[in-house]
């Protein structure tokens, strides 16, 4: 299913990363998970990556892929679950973050929408919500005012499929996680967008930050910071133009920020913690141990994140990795 965005249908893609496997990637997912993860290394970072002994952010990334089975990691991939386990550790810190409303869940795709009708007809959906598979990502879709159930179920279908992580792209803590579908209400006031925040939190310390607020539509002002807040330029913008961001200092909220990022990463190596800023206050987005699966299509990769977060980040021992069998 392409991407499809009009300002005026209630109901669009915000991402759709959905993709169809090619029968060569078919046969690619029954290779070992090593050889898989350094044939998609090659692919883009366009060398070969040392992940017995790694240095590189993106290397030790697949050095976690490939490794790490601890317990801290089973469920970091599943929406529902993190939404208990991070309103733990903020709770533990004394913090009360916000959780978007958890309007619906499904186990199927039938089960999911049969629900949000249900609840349509009810008059009990929110104004504005999202719509996102449990146990993948880069896919949600929201919907304002009335829904288009036609979409909805074409995007349920969609979905269904096991995803890339199971496959070619294997990541055990999307394997692990609860298939389903889930929608939350919108985080913040129905009129506005939240300002969306990635935190990259290494070795409890925050070092770098990704900030983005969409203008209308999926126009979006995007920008990248290091821990001492220089900017970085838009990383991304090989692929997607986007306006800065204009933010030459760090705003008023980013130590409210970087207080509930290091509360919910403190027991990580390394987390990227997504989290919202609206109407005043932090609100959940998502956790993110993979992000980009550690092989991005982006600028100067080398000198802003490879080499400056491969540094900070110190992977557990081999022994402490293999906790679980599973």
């Amino acid at each position: 299913m392409p991407l499809r965005y009009d300002a005026g249908m209630p109901t669009n893609f915000i991402r759709n990363e959905s993709e169809k496997e090619s029968f060569a990637k078919r046969l690619l997912g029954y290779l070992p998970l090593a050889l898989k993860r350094h044939i998609l290394y090659v692919r883009r970072q366009r060398r070969w990556g040392n992940f017995r002994n790694p240095s590189l952010f993106t290397e030790k990334m697949q050095w976690r892929i490939i490794n790490d089975r601890r317990e801290l990691l089973r469920s970091s991939c599943d929406r529902r679950a993190n939404r208990l386990t991070v309103q733990s550790s903020c709770n533990a810190a004394g913090l009360a973050i916000e959780l978007p409303a958890l309007v619906a869940w499904g186990d199927t795709a039938p089960e999911m929408l049969q629900e949000l009708r249900r609840l349509h007809a009810e008059g009990r959906l929110p104004e504005k919500w999202v719509l996102k598979p449990n146990n993948s990502s880069g896919r949600v879709m929201a919907t304002e005012g009335e829904p288009d159930f036609a979409l909805i179920e074409a995007a349920l279908n969609t979905w269904t499929p096991i995803s890339r992580f199971h496959s070619l792209h294997w990541i055990w803590p999307y394997v692990s996680a609860q298939p389903g579908f889930i929608a939350e209400g919108w985080a913040g006031p129905a009129s506005a967008h939240p300002e969306e925040w990635t935190i990259w939190v290494v070795g409890g310390k925050p070092c770098f930050y990704g900030v983005q607020k969409r203008i209308e539509g999926l126009q979006a002002a995007r920008g990248f910071f290091d821990g001492e807040w220089n900017d970085l330029g838009d990383l991304y913008s090989a692929i997607v133009q986007s306006p800065p961001i204009g933010m030459a200092s760090p705003p008023p909220h980013r130590a409210v920020m970087d207080e509930y990022a290091t509360a919910i990463a403190r027991n990580w190596d390394f987390l990227r913690v997504d989290l919202y800023w609206a109407d005043g206050k932090v609100w959940l987005s998502e956790l993110t141990p993979f992000p980009w699966e550690g092989i991005p299509f982006m600028r100067n990769i080398r000198e802003t994140i490879d080499i400056p977060i491969g540094k900070r980040w110190q992977l557990p021992s081999r022994e402490s990795a293999m906790e679980s069998n599973s």
